[in-house]
């Protein structure tokens, strides 16, 4: 399921995934219409929160090649989901020297890529302690009260 608007990458990048997932029988569903920062009515329509499709994924993936720091992959720790990364460039910098466990790819899913996933999936335990320890490095490098130790730090 996307629930981000498509665009950052082109629309071309929203078709090709569309075909690759027609190709491969894989049922890929784009609702970024359908959710929102809060939940509420429109009409008929129900809006769901974001927080939903974190509460609900099995795995959340960022396979895109160009993502700016990432808020959405920090919410995604805060969720404790496993996560598949594409190695864009602000993730090398300043996201990946801080230990987190992730599955990682180089821009493509390869067989070795697919039986990871199948194999984390397959483990709730670790699955588990990936989330703990990844949800420490986030208070520890990325939460409000590091920034406002290091705001405090800096204003003296």
């Amino acid at each position: 399921m996307i629930t981000s608007p498509a665009g950052d990458e082109g629309m071309e990048y929203m078709a090709q995934l569309h075909m690759v997932a027609d190709r491969l029988g894989v049922d890929l569903r784009y609702a970024a219409d359908r959710f929102a920062h809060r939940r509420y009515h429109h009409g008929p329509k129900r809006i769901y929160a974001l927080s939903d499709a974190y509460l609900e994924a099995d795995m959340i993936t960022f396979p895109s090649l160009y993502e700016g720091f990432g808020n959405a992959l920090v919410e995604s720790v805060y969720f404790g989901k496993p996560l598949l990364v594409n190695r864009y460039s602000v993730y090398e910098s300043d996201i990946r020297p801080l230990g987190f466990r992730f599955i990682e790819i180089e821009g493509v899913i390869t067989d070795e890529t697919v039986e990871q996933v199948l194999a984390l999936l397959a483990d709730p335990e670790r699955i588990a302690e990936d989330a703990r320890h990844n949800f420490a490095l986030g208070q520890l490098h990325l939460s409000y009260e590091m920034l406002e130790s290091r705001l405090r730090d800096l204003v003296g």
